[in-house]
């Protein structure tokens, strides 16, 4: 409801007489609306959610590693990572090619990334060889496993290339320490993975783990180091608690003298379906106080996300018709720059009614929708206003994702549809996505006479199982 209230204002003219101003304000501008109390109590709660006091245990160890980390008897962390990077990049090495000017191309009948490494297996076997030749001349980026990097420079440095090819060779006993345990460091950048099915391999040590084994490791290791995507995604939130985003607690404008309140509950049945369960996060928002936003976040995920594989992040979220932001951050700062895209969500109108009459005015009913993150449209802001300094997103350590409803957009802009009262924004997901999921990111090569019908019969279970898309060619489809 509005209420006028009337200012009344009198003076004397010139002639005696006393003449009147009045002046009428609308209550609900929030300039003039009577400023609540702080409650300096939720405040504190939501510090201490996300800066939690060390545990006894914490303090403890804290001081028995005081006089060991003064005498630097557990190492310098920053110069041990500089040196184990200095390690990796010892372990590859860029051979020097020859233009394939002049010379048949050999093609290749699959699909590869036009960006990022493939890591070619076995690449000094025959087979191998005929893989990084179609590739070299296709002007890719390869890194080849071969047993050693004499035998590798050998065997592949007189390949011709196409004009922007790269090729790096890596010992793969220094990749593959074993059948359980991988160097990542080695396959950082890489994006397709291309493994030669042979009876015996030429890169394998004696007592090698199996082939099957070892794939797996291999597969397994590049999707942790976050090179290959699966082609369902990579879960960030969902309602069953086993997704890495478990806990969230609010960031409301109380932190700047506000009085906006929200939450985030698994809700039973809120998902589409009636009966699943969703996320919800819900609150009332209200300008009083200077303030106007309302928001939820994760605690720091630790160890930090590695979605470098995708593209960007994508909702599933039964909209109201306002306008959302996405927050991301990349470091463990309570009050830093986020990473930052808004997102309008949808409210289809319904005839009648909420109270179900059939006659009355129109009503907004929330509807399902998918939004779609990419990375690249992410724009640093801080405290709603762009940060053109700061550094890049960095997709490989996400450190917490935060959704708000707030009246501000950047740089002085205002939300357009954001309206004050109660709001409810159901999430059935959040994951990482990829844009290219047919582009198959494990590549088996079957040799046409290896006289076994069950040759690669484990690989590919092995591939079918890891949630990578992936294809099996033959080795006589090179051509």
């Amino acid at each position: 409801m509005h209420v006028l209230a009337v200012q009344v204002k009198g003076n004397l003219t010139r002639q005696g007489k006393r003449s009147f101003v009045v002046k009428a304000q609308d209550s609900t501008d929030s300039s003039t609306k009577k400023r609540q109390p702080w409650e300096f109590q939720r405040f504190v709660k939501t510090v201490l959610f996300f800066n939690p006091p060390p545990s006894p245990g914490a303090v403890l160890r804290s001081a028995i590693e005081a006089p060991f980390k003064l005498l630097n008897l557990g190492g310098n962390t920053t110069q041990q990572q500089q040196e184990a990077s200095k390690l990796n990049n010892n372990l590859i090495t860029t051979v020097p090619l020859r233009s394939s000017s002049g010379i048949s191309t050999i093609t290749m009948p699959l699909a590869t990334p036009t960006t990022g490494i493939v890591l070619v297996s076995d690449a000094t076997s025959d087979t191998g060889k005929r893989i990084v030749a179609s590739l070299l001349q296709q002007g890719r980026h390869i890194r080849a496993l071969v047993p050693d990097t004499a035998t590798g420079q050998a065997a592949l440095s007189s390949l011709p290339a196409a004009p922007g090819a790269r090729l790096e060779v890596v010992p793969q006993q220094a990749v593959m320490r074993s059948n359980t345990e991988i160097n990542t460091g080695a396959v950082v950048g890489v994006r397709q993975l291309i493994w030669p099915i042979t009876a015996t391999t030429t890169t394998a040590p004696a007592a090698s783990p199996p082939a099957s084994a070892s794939l797996q490791t291999l597969i397994s290791s590049l999707i942790s180091a976050g090179t290959l995507p699966k082609s369902s995604g990579q879960a960030i939130y969902a309602p069953d608690g086993l997704s890495p985003a478990k806990e969230w607690g609010p960031v409301d404008d109380v932190v700047m003298g506000g009085v906006s309140s929200s939450g985030f509950e698994v809700r039973p049945g809120a998902a589409e379906d009636g009966i699943s369960p969703a996320g919800v996060f819900a609150g009332n928002v209200t300008t009083a106080n200077n303030g106007g936003f309302a928001s939820t976040r994760t605690r720091n995920l630790t160890p930090p996300l590695n979605v470098a594989a995708y593209d960007g992040i994508e909702l599933k979220v039964r909209g109201d018709g306002q306008r959302y932001k996405c927050v991301i951050k990349i470091d463990t700062s309570w009050d830093g720059v986020g990473y930052t895209a808004s997102f309008d969500t949808t409210a289809t109108e319904s005839s009648g009614n909420k109270d179900g009459g059939d006659g009355g005015t129109a009503s907004l009913s929330s509807s399902w929708q998918t939004i779609k993150i990419p990375f690249s449209s992410l724009v640093p802001v801080f405290r709603a206003k762009t940060q053109y300094d700061a550094a890049p997103f960095d997709p490989s350590r996400v450190t917490s994702i935060q959704l708000m409803l707030s009246k501000f957009e950047y740089d002085g802009r205002l939300n357009p549809t954001f309206r004050e009262g109660r709001f409810e924004l159901p999430v059935e997901k959040i994951q990482a996505y990829s844009e290219d999921k047919e582009l198959p990111r494990v590549v088996l090569v079957k040799l046409d006479d290896s006289g076994d019908e069950s040759s690669g019969r484990k690989e590919e279970d092995v591939a079918k199982k890891s949630g990578v898309s992936y294809s099996v060619v033959s080795v006589s489809d090179f051509s």
